[in-house]
Formats: structure tokens, sequence, C-alpha cells
């Protein structure tokens, strides 16, 4: 059973990267990994808060409108993301992921498939 389960959740994280839905939404300046389990990190160079907010809300509706393959099923899902900058109280890689997962977890707390920047 959790082998099934596992193979379930499994599925759309490769179509992300497999079909490219990612880079259709980034720049080639832009690196994005899977970070941890169930998350990708993504790295936006020379992009301010407002524009990474444009980005990852194209991504998170792209996810939301695509038909993932899984186990001769087509099925849809949706994304909670959150974002952050480096700014004057952002100033270290650690400070910046820890606001990004403020994003995540406040934009699962208003109910999932949205985008939440923290400052």
């Amino acid at each position: 059973m959790g082998l099934y389960a596992e193979q379930i959740a499994q599925t759309p994280l490769l179509d992300i990267h497999r079909e490219r839905l990612l880079a259709q939404h980034m720049r080639t300046s832009d690196l994005c990994c899977r970070y941890g389990g169930e998350e990708f990190c993504c790295i936006l160079p020379e992009t301010n808060l407002e524009q990474a907010l444009v980005t990852a809300e194209r991504f998170r509706q792209a996810v939301a409108d695509y038909s993932f393959r899984c186990m001769q099923n087509n099925i849809k899902l949706t994304i909670s993301l959150g974002v952050s900058s480096m700014g004057a109280e952002t100033s270290t890689a650690e400070m910046l992921l820890k606001k990004a997962d403020e994003g995540l977890y406040l934009a699962k707390s208003k109910g999932r498939n949205r985008t939440e920047a923290v400052r």
C-alpha cells in the first residue's frame, strides 16, 4: 500500500521536470531543483519580489491546468508556493529559505492552491 501511494505521489513530481513545466516558466539564468521530499526550490537571480510572485503564480496555474498521467489515469493537482527575496531583513540563504517556507505554510493555511510572499 505504501509503495502504491508513493508511486502516485512521485509520478506528478517527475512530470513537473520531465514535461519541463518548470522550464517553461523560468529563464535560463534561473536555477530550479527538487528540495526535500515533495518540494522544489527555484532561485531567480536579478528578480524582485513582485516579479518572483508573477513567475510563481504563472507556474502554479500551469500545474493546475496540466493533466498528469498516472497509472493509466489523468489526474489534476494543485500546488502551494512560498516566495521571498533577498533584502535588508533577508541577507543570507538560510533566511531566504526560511521566509519562503513561511510563505508556503501561509499558503497552505489559507486553503492551498495559492502563492504567498513573506518579506
